[in-house]
């Protein structure tokens, strides 16, 4: 007789599809062992996914509904920004249909728990008011570094936070943890302390850590170092220097974030001049390729041998075989210190990274190229390496412990 509990789980996903899969999977993978689990992807992301992600959802969800809202307005249009005034009624009007169609879904398939990782804007929002009102409880679970410093800013003209504004007309919340879900799950004490920063009482906080992260640890014991220099067509006792950038449209002026990252590439090439055996490898956030080729950072890293631009590695198989690693704001950060590599973070325009980004030691801050040259020439025995478990919990075990909070929350004790 089979004793396993029955669930309907909906996860919701963003723009970013593969980097919520990426958290999302590793869950239903223990649920399945222990669950007849039914489950429900729900895209909120604000561009039509591409062929591989819908390919990607049809292999992980076993119902799938995309944003309606790219395929009844402006013909699926990526963007919602920049509208000119006489859009906004249009606009308004389609929100409206989405959300309806949200909330007609929920009603249709009655999961048991309601995923976000996100609950700062619409249609996320809107997917959290819909299935408190059907009585579907749900959990936010941390995506990303957060650092209490750190709110919802907008850099953008009037106009578009007008649109911003419209499109999440609903939910006024500026900082992640106040949208309303029943219980969040922290990756570890700094994100329980950011949520409670946020107003939220510990006891509706769990730290569980990060699903991602489990998968991150698995791939990072199975590479191989020489394998990877293989790829990158670099000698395995190389001194091996990871720049591993990030976007930071929030923070940072534009074109900062690419003067930052020429003048590391810049310091690097220096500094390989007096030793020979340097290698400086950039690996790319995939949104920031584009900007690579079109400013003319492709061309400086093609330049030099010193410096090798890194496409088709990942970020784990990148780690292990560095020596060291600079980074801006990112998660990498902590994935640096899971895989014991000292990491820096380079700041030369006094970005607000959150104090407890750098305050709590897991990373150094440094912000002038006498600074950075001393970091690439420095024996790396002499580095310090950072203390995850300020930031993380549950490491390689999160998937687990995800599960049993949803189970609990769905009536059941695991």
């Amino acid at each position: 007789m089979d004793n396993k509990p029955t669930l309907t789980v909906a996860f919701v996903l963003t723009t970013k599809v593969h980097y919520a899969l990426q958290t999302y999977e590793p869950i239903i993978r223990h649920m399945l062992t222990n669950s007849n689990l039914t489950t429900l992807g729900i895209s909120v992301g604000k561009r039509p996914m591409s062929q591989a992600e819908h390919n990607a959802m049809d292999g992980i969800f076993d119902v799938n509904l995309e944003n309606p809202f790219n395929s009844n307005w402006r013909n699926g249009s990526n963007s919602i920004l920049n509208l000119k005034p006489f859009q906004f009624g249009r606009l308004w009007k389609s929100v409206r249909k989405t959300n309806r169609t949200y909330a007609a879904f929920l009603k249709l398939h009655k999961p048991d728990v309601l995923i976000v990782q996100i609950d700062r804007e619409s249609p996320a929002t809107n997917l959290i008011e819909s299935a408190q009102r059907l009585g579907i409880p749900c959990l936010l679970l941390q995506g990303a570094m957060s650092g209490k410093n750190l709110s919802y800013r907008s850099k953008y003209s009037v106009s578009n936070r007008v649109a911003k504004w419209l499109i999440g007309y609903s939910s006024g919340h500026h900082l992640e943890g106040q949208g309303g879900c029943d219980r969040i799950g922290a990756w570890g004490k700094s994100g329980a302390n950011y949520y409670e920063h946020a107003g939220l009482q510990s006891s509706h906080v769990a730290q569980v850590g990060s699903p991602r992260l489990d998968t991150y640890m698995t791939e990072l014991a199975n590479s191989d170092t020489t394998s990877t220099c293989e790829i990158l067509g670099i000698e395995p006792n190389t001194n091996f220097t990871l720049l591993a950038t990030s976007p930071l449209d929030s923070i940072a002026e534009p074109g900062e974030n690419i003067s930052a990252i020429r003048t590391i590439i810049e310091t690097a090439i220096e500094v390989s001049k007096q030793n020979p055996n340097f290698q400086l490898v950039v690996k790319p956030h995939p949104r920031e390729l584009p900007s690579f080729e079109k400013y003319g950072i492709a061309e400086l890293c093609r330049s030099s041998t010193a410096v090798t631009l890194a496409r088709d590695i990942s970020i784990a198989e990148a780690l292990a075989a560095s020596d060291r690693v600079i980074v801006f704001y990112s998660t990498v950060a902590l994935e640096a210190a899971l895989a014991g590599k000292p990491c820096i973070a380079f700041n030369p325009f006094n970005w607000n990274f959150g104090e407890e980004y750098t305050d709590i030691k897991l990373i150094d801050e440094l912000t002038s190229t006498d600074q950075l040259r001393d970091f690439f020439t420095s024996s790396k025995e002499v580095l310090t390496v950072g203390d995850p478990s300020y930031f993380i919990t549950d490491v390689g075990k999160s998937a687990k412990s995800v599960s049993s909070l949803i189970h609990h929350m769905a009536g059941y004790k695991m």
